[in-house]
């Protein structure tokens, strides 16, 4: 995505976190597994 620094999105579950280019894919499926991932976002654009 050509001028937006980074993008978090969710209801694609992943075992880790991803990240393909500027897209991050954090979702762990918390409802399922318990696992719950919080981000903050200085860490996703540093």
């Amino acid at each position: 995505m050509s001028g937006i620094d980074v993008v978090a999105v969710g209801h694609t579950i992943v075992l880790e976190a991803v990240i393909l280019g500027n897209v991050y894919y954090p979702d762990p499926s918390a409802f399922d597994t318990g696992r719950l991932k919080l981000l903050q976002a200085r860490e996703l654009v540093a």
